[in-house]
């Protein structure tokens, strides 16, 4: 008797349950769906950017620092390959400090060779190549830090196609989009 009470109190309780549950799911059917309010999102367009320029000899660059190409000369990188190297003074325009390194990513250097404008590779310096000011120019931009307004000397050196052609500096944005370029005489 007392399973038979159990077994009935069970099945009661589970009709009990199913009609609340099935009830309850008729009801968020015959429900309506709910409208959202859909705001409008417009593009947000990039700044300009003006700062990011060349003037005279100096390239702007989109991380605030202003490189001005004071000289370029030949010599060898630690293979013994011809390069150009442009010695540069280095200022932090921005607010920031900012660590500088042998190179800025924002200049790139092209040098015609055979009729096409190549993309030059980076150059690194030795200490042994002979040319001991500017292995130490090259040094001197590695792993400073300037804080805004602050100076450094340093170079960009890159690896020659050839000895005759003239070098090409492009100055690149953000997205590293051409924004000028200035040519260099090779001496």
């Amino acid at each position: 008797m007392k399973k038979g009470l159990l077994l009935a109190s069970v099945m009661i309780l589970g009709i009990a349950l199913t009609g609340c549950g099935s009830s309850e799911n008729a009801t968020k059917q015959d429900e309506k769906p709910k409208k959202e309010k859909v705001e409008k999102v417009e593009k947000v367009k990039p700044k300009k950017e003006e700062k990011v320029k060349i003037d005279g000899n100096t390239f702007n660059t989109p991380d605030d620092l202003a490189v001005t190409v004071n000289e370029a000369v030949k010599g060898k990188d630690f293979e013994g390959s011809d390069i150009v190297a442009f010695k540069v003074k280095i200022k932090n325009n921005g607010k920031k400090e900012q660590m500088l390194m042998s190179g800025d990513s924002y200049i790139t250097a092209f040098q015609d060779d055979n009729g096409n404008k190549t993309r030059l590779d980076g150059a690194i310096l030795s200490e042994d190549n002979g040319d001991q000011e500017l292995y130490k120019l090259q040094e001197n931009m590695n792993n400073v830090t300037l804080r805004p307004n602050d100076e450094a000397d340093g170079v960009l050196c890159y690896k020659l196609k050839n000895n005759n052609s003239d070098i090409t500096l492009q100055l690149e944005n953000a997205l590293f989009d051409k924004v000028g370029e200035k040519v260099y005489k090779l001496n």
